[in-house]
């Protein structure tokens, strides 16, 4: 009786409950850590800002201005996103960063939604924007559009490929015996072109204008392409809202430092918040958040499952 009731459970469990996916559910739930800045969000840059022809305000001219202004990019999971709270807030590690450099400067904030480098580097010159807070490589070719910030954090390229494909993504090396054949997405700017030509010399590029373009390929299950490159823990990130998806990084890693940015000739701006995110990352704070929004450590105390990009989704750790 014993042995029929524990095979009768099994199968029961086995194939009679589905248990629900989670993940995603936590990483939309997500909240701030700190209490935020008063902030206002736009959902499009306000007319009175994007015809501005005024030059890039300094550090002075902020704090008599009386609100500093962030542009960031919407959609980018898991560092600036609309949670599933009600109404929906934007958080993220993006987004917590701009909270705390704010709240240091004792100025409440004004988030400006920036679709791409191009429009970002547009709106830091013409002084609609103060900072760029979006995560992005710095490299020398992206110092031709910004001043980039000392390093964040240090990242490394990724591919979200199907799950039953992952294998085939894991060195260097496996990819370049497949490459003529490949059809690879990224997100489309000068920086992440030259990057896809120069890991990529001889697959099929395909530039995605816009994070909701990725957001589409992923929806239809990404029949039209074999890969789409972006930074781990970005894509680690679109890889729990798909779980169809996985997050692969190449060995041998190649890890790049991310920064942030100003408009060129910022000096003051660029020079407060290096000190700032100095001492941040001397307090720890920077790698408190790290683990919050990217390791998924925030789940530790929540009851849904614990979701981690470096243990379940890129596998470096145990």
């Amino acid at each position: 009786m014993l042995a029929a009731v524990l095979l009768g459970m099994h199968a029961f469990y086995t194939y009679g409950v589905v248990v629900p996916y989670a993940k995603a559910d936590v990483l939309e739930s997500l909240q701030l850590v700190a209490r935020p800045q008063p902030a206002k969000v736009y959902d499009e840059v306000p007319r009175n800002l994007a015809q501005t022809v005024a030059k890039p305000a300094d550090l002075e001219q902020i704090e008599e201005r009386g609100v500093i202004r962030v542009c960031f990019q919407p959609g980018e999971y898991p560092s600036a996103y609309y949670n599933n709270a009600d109404p929906p807030q934007l958080v993220g590690f993006d987004v917590e960063m701009a909270h705390r450099f704010a709240q240091r400067l004792r100025l409440p904030l004004e988030f400006l939604p920036a679709n791409g480098e191009e429009e970002a580097a547009t709106l830091l010159d013409a002084g609609a924007c103060d900072l760029y807070m979006r995560t992005l490589p710095v490299t020398p070719r992206r110092t031709n559009l910004f001043a980039m910030s000392a390093p964040v954090y240090q990242s490394s390229l990724g591919l979200i490929v199907k799950d039953h494909r992952r294998e085939e993504f894991k060195t260097w090396d496996r990819i370049k015996e497949n490459e003529a054949s490949l059809r690879l997405a990224f997100e489309e700017t000068p920086e992440n072109v030259a990057l896809g030509r120069f890991h990529f010399p001889n697959a099929g590029l395909l530039p995605l204008p816009s994070m909701e373009d990725q957001r589409r390929i992923l929806e239809s299950g990404g029949e039209d392409v074999d890969a789409i490159f972006d930074m781990a823990e970005e894509g680690a990130a679109w890889t729990v809202l798909y779980p169809s998806f996985s997050l692969v990084v190449p060995k041998p890693i190649e890890f790049m430092p991310v920064g942030y940015a100003v408009a060129h000739g910022n000096a003051s701006l660029l020079t407060s918040f290096n000190a700032w995110l100095l001492a941040e990352k001397s307090r720890g704070t920077v790698d408190a958040l790290y683990g919050y929004w990217m390791l998924g450590e925030a789940a530790r105390t929540e009851r849904p499952p614990r979701w981690s990009v470096i243990k379940d989704v890129l596998g470096w750790v145990d």
